[in-house]
């Protein structure tokens, strides 16, 4: 969080969106402060007003980017009756907000450790797990999802959610081919139903 929030909010954006970009275009290891301040129009000194170093950005813009994602994932949810159709949108809710917000996107994914190198429900992305969790469990409890360890259906839907992010990437044409799109969901889905 920055330091100083009462300090000019236009300067402010301008570093977030600074920020943003280049750790898009760049790489977020390969973007210096100096970069940041010049593409927002500032004094390198100015960004040190609102963050105490690039630690600190970089968290700042992780946290301001996952929280767009997340809320993003359970736009609409909670209208759906069952967890099956609850798990199936958020999926969908995930992939179209990855397309739409591609910058956003991939520094979330720069952050990201693929779940079978890492626990998922420890560090940056356990409020992510916990939501999957949470419909997975209530999906147990009345039937649909299988009665298996929790960690290992959680495990099952996050790896199925980067393969298919990593497919629309190479392929994009099948985020907008609704039938596809649908199967590639289900997909996961059947994995963890209880049939």
């Amino acid at each position: 969080m920055a330091r100083y929030s009462a300090l000019d909010p236009e300067k402010y954006i301008k570093i977030r969106d600074s920020a943003i970009l280049l750790f898009f275009g760049q790489g977020v290891e390969n973007t210096t402060m100096q970069q940041i301040a010049k593409n927002a129009g500032i004094a390198k000194g100015t960004v040190y007003l609102y963050f105490k170093g690039r630690e600190e950005l970089e968290k700042y813009i992780f946290d301001y980017c996952f929280d767009l994602h997340l809320k993003a994932s359970v736009k609409d949810v909670d209208d759906e009756k069952c967890f099956t159709e609850k798990l199936k949108k958020r999926i969908k809710n995930i992939l179209m907000w990855n397309a739409e917000f591609p910058k956003e996107s991939s520094i979330i994914r720069s952050f990201y450790t693929p779940v079978n190198y890492s626990d998922t429900e420890d560090g940056l992305f356990s409020k992510s797990y916990e939501i999957n969790r949470a419909y997975i469990e209530a999906g147990m409890k009345n039937g649909e999802f299988k009665n298996l360890p929790i960690e290992f259906l959680c495990k099952i839907v996050f790896s199925s959610v980067e393969g298919i992010s990593t497919y629309i990437k190479q392929n994009s044409d099948a985020l907008y081919d609704e039938d596809l799109l649908n199967q590639l969901i289900e997909t996961v889905i059947d994995g963890i139903k209880n049939h």
